[in-house]
C-alpha cells in the first residue's frame, strides 16, 4: 500500500473547484480555487467538502504575469525616472520633478487607453519621497504640492502653510493643466465643482469634484492632507473648466479669516474612475 501524500506535497491552490476539493481533503486545510480568484474575490475549498467565498470591498491583490501578488502602494522609482506604486490595481504615474517637469503631468492614472491627470504647468522642485507620498516643496512661496497614491488612484493637494502664504495673489486663481489621453474633461451635471470626463465615444469614464478646501482646526495630530479631519473648517471653491485646464478659485475670505487654522489644504481635483471593482479617486473630501 502507498502512504497518502504529505500535506507539504499537496498544493495549497488548484485550477478548479473539483481539484481544490480533493486537495483540501488531502491537506486537511482550505485550498484556494485559482479560477475564481480576482483582485477582490477568492473561493476556497474546505476539507469537509464545503466552499467559502470571500469578497473584499477593495482590491487586495494584483496580477504580475501568471501570479497574484499582494497590493503594495509603496512608491518606487521606475526606469524612466518617474515614480509609481510597486503593485496597484491601476497604473499611477508621478513626476519626479526637476528641470523639464513642466511638460509632464504631476500625477496621472492609466486604465486601458484612457489617461487623466493634472499638471502644474511649470517646473516642479525635485520630489521628496515618503512611503506612498511625494511632496514638491515650495511650488509657490509657503505652498507645497503633495500627491499620495491610494488603492484606487491618487490624491493631489496644495498645502498652504501660513496665513502669509494664504494672502498671496497667486492663490486667487490656480490653473492646473489637464492631462488627457482619449478623454476630455467637461463641467459635470451637478452643482459646484462637478467634473465629467468622457471618452472619445462620449461615454463617461471619470467624474469628480474640484471644489473642496479645508483648514487644520480639527483632529488631534491628524494628517489633514489626506482629507479633512473632524472639526476642520471647510469652504467651497469656484471651478472653471477650460479646453486644457481646470482652474480653482479658492475662497479668499476663508483664507483671510483669523479663525482659519493653517495649514490650509486646497484640493484641485476629485476624479473617480469606474473600473468594475469600485472607484479610482484622484481625490476629494
Amino acid at each position: 500500500m502507498t502512504a497518502p501524500p504529505a500535506v507539504a506535497e499537496v498544493p495549497g491552490s488548484a485550477p478548479d473547484e473539483a481539484t481544490a476539493s480533493r486537495y483540501a481533503e488531502a491537506r486537511g486545510e482550505p485550498v484556494l480555487v485559482e479560477s475564481a480568484t480576482t483582485e477582490t474575490d477568492e473561493l476556497t475549498a474546505n476539507p469537509d467538502g464545503s466552499f467559502t467565498f470571500r469578497q473584499h470591498a477593495q482590491p487586495v491583490r494584483v496580477r504580475r504575469g501568471d501570479d497574484w501578488v499582494p497590493v503594495d502602494l509603496s512608491l518606487e522609482r521606475r526606469p524612466d525616472g518617474s515614480f509609481g506604486p510597486k503593485a496597484a490595481p491601476l497604473d499611477v504615474v508621478f513626476s519626479p520633478g526637476g528641470p523639464g517637469s513642466a511638460d509632464d503631468a504631476v500625477a496621472r492614472v492609466v486604465r486601458g487607453e484612457n489617461e487623466v491627470g493634472l499638471g502644474w504647468g511649470r517646473d516642479l522642485p525635485p520630489a521628496v519621497v515618503d512611503g506612498t507620498s511625494l511632496t514638491y516643496p515650495e511650488v509657490l512661496p509657503g505652498v507645497d504640492l503633495k500627491v499620495d497614491v491610494t488603492i484606487n488612484g491618487f490624491t493631489e493637494v496644495l498645502v498652504v502653510k501660513t496665513a502669509q502664504a494664504g494672502a498671496s495673489a497667486e492663490l486667487e486663481r490656480i490653473a492646473f493643466r489637464t492631462h488627457a489621453e482619449n478623454v476630455r474633461v467637461y463641467d459635470g451635471p451637478g452643482p459646484g465643482g462637478d467634473l465629467m470626463v468622457r471618452n472619445e465615444s462620449g461615454t463617461p469614464v471619470f467624474s469628480g469634484d474640484a471644489s473642496s478646501m479645508w483648514d487644520s482646526s480639527g483632529g488631534d495630530g491628524e494628517n489633514h492632507t489626506e482629507g479633512p479631519a473632524d472639526g476642520d473648517r471647510r469652504a467651497q471653491m469656484g471651478v472653471e473648466v477650460g479646453a486644457d485646464t481646470v482652474t480653482v478659485l479658492p475662497d479668499q475670505e476663508f483664507l483671510a479669516d483669523p479663525d482659519t487654522t493653517y495649514p490650509v489644504v486646497i484640493d484641485p481635483g476629485d476624479l473617480t474612475l469606474d473600473v468594475g471593482h469600485g472607484v479610482m479617486r484622484l481625490r476629494s473630501a
